[in-house]
């Protein structure tokens, strides 16, 4: 009989390196697929920003605003801008620069609520402040690659 020479160390060598080449091609795709996760709820929630038409406003006192329907749908449309806000930092998990623009654009969204409650003739005044202080934020988070730069209520009309 021939003996069969010994390639038991080479079978294990490549097992290994099979291995690892699996276990880092799950690895990058796990990350990719994270990424590209993060990057559409950064969009969409851009998106809903730029589509809310509360934002487009002609920055002036309204007499007796606190008993128009604009006024308070303007602040329904705020208040349920922050949810998505709080809600887009939650699921995005960590990242300092991210949470750190969506941190001012939650403030922004409760500065514009206080203010429109005290003042309420100016709630036109304070949504244009909230509207451009949203936009800066924008910018900010469209830094990182494949997010949009879309500005508040533009795309509403």
């Amino acid at each position: 009989m021939s003996e069969m020479p010994d390639t038991f160390c080479w079978d294990v060598v490549v097992a290994v390196i099979g291995a690892l080449v699996t276990v880092g091609l799950g690895l990058v795709t796990f990350l990719v697929s994270r990424y590209i996760s993060k990057t559409r709820l950064l969009n969409l929630l851009i998106v809903d920003i730029n589509e809310r038409r509360a934002f487009v406003v002609d920055p002036r006192k309204v007499r007796g605003a606190r008993e128009t329907n604009d006024f308070k749908w303007a602040t329904e449309s705020v208040l349920k801008c922050r949810d998505e806000i709080r809600r887009a930092r939650n699921e995005y998990g960590f990242g300092k620069r991210v949470h750190g623009a969506l941190d001012s654009m939650r403030r922004a969204c409760n500065h514009y609520l206080e203010d429109s409650s005290r003042d309420s003739d100016s709630y036109p005044i304070h949504l244009a402040r909230l509207r451009a202080e949203l936009d800066a934020n924008t910018d900010q988070l469209a830094r990182r690659p494949f997010v949009r730069a879309l500005k508040a209520g533009r795309a509403s009309y």
